[in-house]
């Protein structure tokens, strides 16, 4: 009999929890995609993790009953997760009648998913022995009635490579942890450029399982307020979904904009997309927003994905490029003013909704990018002539118009040059 595979999203990222109303609002749409597992695993919920051993308030306990009857309606798995670690005691006794008795709350309401959650702590407070005799017991406790998860300290390959130990730790947990256990991982670094079957082999072979996927790739929270990423779930191989147990996906806090990036996430997952993501990606905005798409597609094309933008801002920034490095620039300033008038439009507000709210500060960086770029190219591309001071800057940490011109100046310029992180 095959496995069930966990395909849906975990609520895990740091920043503004999501609202309830939008929780339910987010199983009918897993229902409607064809994505089967919801994950509650908020940080910023204080219950969840700093104050994981406090009972829940009693608008928490209604909107949980609620998201498990909204669960079982749509056959949405609903999984409600803890994050204990920054406090935890693996070894002592009060601490796990404290972890159980939240478990046993949610149990009782109706809940038959858990998940245990050691990741973001101090890799000293990394004891694999102590983790999964505290997963063990807790799956035993409930007699096997309940499917559970297990998020490990050392959850990436970033994390191999960087602590002492690393290795160790997910040997003996592979040895110890209880096989009916899933556990996740985040592919070769806490956010993955590309993940393929042949990446999980190592760890698929150190655990003695196949991991479920925790996929940070539209996470945000690592980032500046002026960052977002709503595009097509890019560079997954199509043998992914074999050598794991499960695809899932952290969004972020924009709810609205989060509904954009798991339905691209439902194309990946999806047998009966045969077109190009990209054009997926740009078909699903236009059925959802048929007034004014090209709009919303320019803003979102922009705030793509982690690693590159749009191909048709690829192709725009490429002109720009070419304007900087010329006299002729006349052409991509028009452009580039006439993109800054219909992003800014008053009527946007009208057509997107309640979307726009949450769009509407990443307009203003476009914005103020396009404003720079402009000047910039109107001034003439010399330091002196435009008056830009250019201050140091990560190019991880900025958005495609101001990485351009940060590298333009740091070409030019002894002493400008960017740091390259890793």
């Amino acid at each position: 009999m095959k496995k069930e595979f966990f395909s849906g999203v975990i609520e895990g990222f740091y920043g503004h929890p999501w609202s309830w109303p939008e929780r339910f609002d987010l199983i009918d749409y897993l229902a409607e995609w064809d994505l089967n597992t919801y994950v509650y695993a908020p940080k910023f919920d204080p219950y969840h993790r700093l104050l994981w051993d406090r009972p829940h308030q009693r608008d928490q306990e209604e909107g949980f009953r609620h998201l498990i009857r909204s669960g079982r309606k749509n056959r949405v798995d609903i999984v409600y997760s803890l994050s204990p670690g920054l406090t935890l005691d693996p070894y002592n006794p009060d601490d796990f009648s404290r972890l159980t008795a939240k478990y046993v709350e949610l149990f009782k309401m109706g809940i038959r998913s858990f998940a245990l959650l050691m990741d973001d702590i101090p890799v000293e407070n990394a004891d694999a022995a102590g983790h999964a005799d505290l997963a063990n017991r807790l799956m035993s406790m409930f007699h096997g009635d309940v499917k559970l998860f297990f998020c490990p300290t050392i959850y990436s390959g970033w994390h191999l490579k960087t602590y002492p130990g690393a290795q160790d730790y997910l040997e003996i947990l592979g040895q110890n942890l209880n096989r009916d256990i899933e556990v996740f991982w985040t592919g070769p670094t806490v956010v993955s450029k590309s993940i393929s079957a042949v990446d999980l082999e190592q760890i698929n072979h150190t655990i003695r399982r196949q991991v479920v996927v925790w996929d940070n790739f539209f996470a945000i929270d690592y980032l500046p307020a002026t960052s977002l990423f709503t595009g097509p779930y890019l560079n997954r191989t199509a043998d992914l979904v074999e050598r794991c147990n499960g695809l899932m996906i952290n969004p972020s806090q924009h709810f609205r904009l989060s509904l954009l990036t798991i339905a691209a996430f439902a194309d990946y997952m999806n047998p009966d997309i045969t077109t190009d993501l990209h054009q997926a990606w740009k078909r699903k905005i236009r059925e959802t927003y048929t007034e004014n798409s090209d709009v919303l597609e320019t803003i979102l094309g922009y705030f793509y994905a982690p690693f590159c933008s749009s191909p048709e801002w690829e192709s725009r920034l490429e002109r720009i490029n070419q304007a900087m490095c010329s006299e002729d620039s006349d052409e991509v300033c028009a452009e580039l003013t006439e993109i800054r008038c219909r992003i800014r439009a008053d009527v946007n507000l009208m057509h997107f909704g309640l979307l726009w709210d949450e769009l509407f500060p990443f307009v203003q960086t476009l914005a103020g990018d396009l404003d720079c770029v402009v000047r910039h190219l109107r001034a003439g591309s010399t330091e002196s002539n435009t008056g830009i001071t250019m201050p140091f800057r990560d190019s991880r940490w900025s958005t495609p118009i101001m990485n351009m011109i940060h590298r333009y100046f740091s070409e030019r310029t002894p002493g400008t040059e960017q740091h390259r992180g890793v």
